[in-house]
């Protein structure tokens, strides 16, 4: 076998179960036990399995890399055999051989007991662990299903299509049409090792490559203390230029994407705008959702909700420790007008900022400036009990690190930012103070921020919103394949530099933003890799 060459050391059993009952699948058998002549037939997938580690150390955006043992690792195969219309017309699932050689090495190279189809035209499907997978998917049904639509996934069970040691896996690109009958059924039955068995079975031995249906996303993050300078610092940021520290505290995934095809045609899906850094084919399908083209008059909001899941960052679904973080997702592609904030799948990096102390916005009651004379006048006069004297120099009690903006000044408390608004505003002095009131007694924090424009920084974090790239190279403005994930890659992300402040929830400000911002607040380098253990040849 080829596949022998790639490895020598290390490898890991593949966790071999036998094939599901027809309980535990509906509307599937086991052998094609349906009535008339049959015709022997035998999958052979090839299967690679590497004690390595998860991390991508070395390596260019483009290039093969190894994963974990537990992401190639085959349990069952569920094999569809389409019609020409792409219906269902037999789902099987084959019991798997048992591995017999005692040459690790063979456990590459996965293969089915033979089992009976019925002769005829078929176009056909091979899906790896479907019985783990199964409930967070639209259900395969024999004579229904149309195996070339969309399938929905559930969104509460969508983490059982990458859960470790059952990832979903289906062909590589859309199957042609392959004939089953008697004259086609010349080949020689193999063994777990894809060697001819003695005395086995003559039958059609069908040869199959499949990959991953999801994408995965790993951070390379030693450096998790930036210093941060604003949009006009070119270059490193030093403690001389430097505005704020940000501590990078973790990492979450949004826009999950809640329909898919099983499988995606690969050779229709090539394309030219694709990383310099690689001369391989790139692909960029297009999945279920790719041509939308809805706008936020359209209904865009509820379209998003119907067909995305997750998106903020869900209290519990931080990582925290960078370097051991990785997330997997659905494949998500778009055209090149609808890579919108609600659309692409994407990380928020969560940080906490401290501000140096001369970027805190103050007045000073003794000040010559008109917004100090004001603040001055205020305190000559019946005013609030809040509003003192260092009132722009106090943080609030019990606060760890919390801070306020208005108008992308930073202030030490509600309090604070609230008067500075009302000063603002121009009004009577007498106003200022009714003004301030009616902000400071404001007890939601939407109101806040939408309606008065005061935005509170809990604790001092803020977050970045990065929509992954599949081409990082790519140096027009929504450009097409710019921005989107697709099944089997690794993205690898790094942060590098942070310009400014970023939001203060876990999410996107405006779902119909596109995802080239006119102000870049946080630069992150992208390496993408290919996962290619679950190999696209065999040799039998």
């Amino acid at each position: 076998m080829k596949n022998r060459n790639l490895f020598v050391t290390g490898l890991l059993s593949l966790g071999l179960l036998a094939a599901c009952s027809n309980d535990e699948l509906d509307n599937v058998n086991n052998q094609g036990t349906g009535e008339g002549e049959k015709t022997l037939t035998q999958i052979a997938i090839s299967v690679a399995s590497a004690d390595v580690a998860t991390r991508a150390q070395s390596g260019n955006t483009g290039d093969p890399v190894f994963g974990e043992n537990e992401e190639y690792t085959v349990n069952d195969l569920l094999v569809v055999f389409a019609n020409t219309e792409g219906i269902a017309q037999e789902v099987i699932v084959p019991p798997m051989k048992d591995v017999t050689d005692a040459d690790e090495a063979d456990r590459m190279v996965r293969v089915t007991e033979p089992f009976s189809v019925t002769p005829g035209d078929y176009y056909v499907y091979v899906l790896a662990n479907y019985a783990n997978s199964k409930d967070a998917l639209s259900p395969i049904v024999q004579n229904t299903t149309d195996m070339r639509t969309a399938f929905k996934i559930d969104a509460t069970k969508l983490s059982e299509l990458s859960e470790s040691g059952n990832f979903l896996m289906s062909n590589w690109t859309v199957p042609v049409k392959t004939t089953i009958g008697s004259e086609s059924a010349t080949g020689k039955e193999v063994d777990d090792a894809g060697k001819e068995k003695t005395g086995g079975e003559t039958l059609q031995l069908l040869k199959v490559d499949i990959e991953r249906v999801v994408a995965k996303v790993t951070f390379d993050q030693t450096e998790t203390l930036l210093k941060v300078g604003d949009k006009n610092v070119t270059g490193d940021v030093t403690d001389e230029n430097k505005i704020a520290d940000a501590q990078l505290t973790g990492v979450g995934i949004i826009n999950l994407n809640t329909q898919m095809y099983m499988v995606v045609d690969k050779e229709k899906s090539k394309t030219d705008n694709k990383p310099v850094a690689t001369d391989k084919d790139w692909y960029y399908p297009e999945d279920p959702n790719y041509s939308n083209n809805l706008t936020s008059g359209d209904g865009f909001t509820a379209w998003l909700a119907n067909n995305f899941t997750q998106a903020s960052v869900p209290t519990e679904g931080w990582a925290t420790t960078f370097n051991d973080a990785k997330f997997y997702c659905p494949e998500n592609t778009m055209e090149a007008t609808q890579q919108k904030n609600g659309v692409t799948t994407g990380v928020v990096y969560r940080a906490k900022w401290t501000p140096i102390e001369s970027k805190y916005t103050t007045l000073d009651k003794a000040g010559t400036d008109t917004y100090s004379k004001r603040f001055a006048a205020v305190l000559e006069a019946s005013h609030d009990e809040r509003i003192t004297a260092d009132i722009f120099t106090t943080a609030e009690a019990d606060e760890n690190g919390t801070f306020y903006t208005f108008n992308d000044l930073i202030f030490k408390s509600k309090n604070a930012a609230c008067l500075y608004k009302a000063i603002a505003e121009n009004i009577t002095d007498s106003d200022i103070n009714t003004n301030f009131k009616m902000y400071a007694d404001e007890t939601s924090e939407t109101t806040l921020e939408q309606t008065h424009g005061i935005y509170k920084y809990a604790d001092g974090l803020c977050y970045y919103p990065v929509w992954i790239k599949h081409n990082p190279e790519a140096t027009e403005a929504m450009q097409q394949g710019k921005y989107g994930v697709v099944r089997n890659h690794w993205y690898e992300l790094k942060v590098t530099k942070i310009s400014s402040l970023g939001y203060n929830h876990p999410t996107y400000e405006d779902p119909d933003d596109p995802d080239d911002p006119e102000e870049v607040r946080i630069q992150v380098e992208a390496n993408i890799k290919q996962w290619t253990l679950v190999k696209q040849e065999v040799e039998l």
